[in-house]
């Protein structure tokens, strides 16, 4: 007689022989099959993904609208998720092209009609080629970086963005805020991270290491990247990394919370598997060898730098991404935590700091007796 028999991504069919019910052939039906037979009330996408005892989340990066062709590819693609039923959704960044208003509202559209609800980190391309372009992704989507908490679970919502550049960096005001935020977590909660920027892959996060520092202490189970366009599935300090392409190059995750099964299963689709395939299972439970920090690389010794020598050093609150300016033996610096810092040029005590609304990504100029600087307020 033939059996019907469900695992989480596709049903089997098999014919038993009536004295032995073994199996003397199989079949595995793809959501395709079970459809021409007339069985998708009994397989739902859902059931076929996970158990009673289960929830699932998806995950996509560069959707990149305001590319010719990206609203209908995305919007398809949207609408094949919500067939999956995810409680939520992650987009981890170039949400859009070049950060225009028309852009933003592309997403806005396609996203306001979908069964659930997408959080999104940003991506380079959405500040990038747009001074302001972090601040209009702020007003027109949310904060850059959030913890969120569904079910037992938290969801790390990083921003991985510098301001007119490729490459990624967490920078110290974030490094901080994101201490500040895992101490509010029970150290066994399943924890995933999003972040645009890939971790572990060398030119992506110049400063991952304090972010691996910052991880290690909780239960850290999946890291979610996007930015380099491919389907991958990587090691980082005993953490599962992922990447996968752009929603509109056909890829897409799941990922099935089990706790009935005690793991997270991992699956894909991409234009060569349109139904999402198990790639990587996880663990549930936090690992019996902790996550390992990604060690930084040492400071040059005077011994390294040749003639040069090391004459103080002193930390900032953020990142400098600007030329210093040296005036009447004071050192002026523009740092990305938003201030201006005045250091003393002969040992680097601080003399004054001024505050701005926003990152400053430019150098200091002198104008008679004024510093001026930019700001991304």
């Amino acid at each position: 007689m033939p059996i019907l028999q469900f695992d989480r991504v596709s049903c089997r069919l098999q014919t038993m022989t009536p004295a032995t019910d073994l199996p003397i052939w199989s079949a595995v039906l793809s959501r395709r099959d079970l459809i021409k037979l007339g069985l998708l009330a009994v397989a739902t996408p859902r059931s076929l993904l996970a158990s009673d005892d289960s929830w699932s989340f998806a995950v996509f990066s560069d959707t990149h609208f305001g590319v010719a062709g990206n609203e209908e590819k995305n919007g398809a693609l949207l609408q094949e998720i919500a067939s999956h039923a995810p409680e939520i959704a992650i987009e981890i960044g170039d949400l859009t092209e070049r950060a225009w208003p028309e852009e933003f509202a592309q997403a806005t559209r396609l996203f306001a009609g979908l069964p659930y609800k997408v959080n999104v980190a940003p991506g380079n391309h959405d500040v990038r080629w747009a001074p302001r372009g972090l601040t209009m992704f702020t007003e027109r989507v949310g904060p850059p970086h959030q913890l969120l908490k569904h079910r037992d679970c938290a969801f790390l919502l990083v921003d991985s963005t510098v301001p007119l550049s490729h490459w990624g960096h967490i920078g110290g005001p974030q490094q901080r805020w994101i201490a500040e935020q895992l101490k509010q977590l029970d150290r066994e909660t399943p924890l995933f991270v999003f972040l645009h920027h890939p971790v572990g892959r060398g030119a992506g996060v110049d400063d991952e290491a304090r972010l691996a520092e910052a991880l290690a202490p909780y239960n850290t189970k999946v890291v979610f990247t996007g930015h380099g366009h491919s389907d991958l599935l990587w090691d980082w300090n005993r953490v599962a990394t992922t990447m996968g392409k752009g929603l509109y190059q056909g890829t897409y995750q799941l990922a099935v919370v089990d706790r009935g099964a005690g793991e997270i299963r991992l699956l894909r689709r991409t234009t060569a598997a349109t139904e999402p395939v198990q790639f990587a299972a996880v663990p549930l439970a936090r690992q019996s060898k902790p996550p390992m920090p990604a060690k930084a690389a040492a400071a040059p010794t005077p011994a390294d730098t040749g003639a040069l020598r090391l004459a103080w050093q002193r930390p900032l609150g953020g990142g400098v991404m600007s030329h210093l300016l040296l005036k009447g033996g004071t050192l002026y610096v523009s740092a990305m935590d938003g201030a201006l810092y005045a250091l003393d040029a002969r040992n680097g005590q601080p003399r004054w700091q001024a505050q701005t609304g926003g990152y400053c990504f430019s150098s200091p100029v002198m104008a008679g007796n004024n510093i001026i600087v930019g700001s991304a307020y």
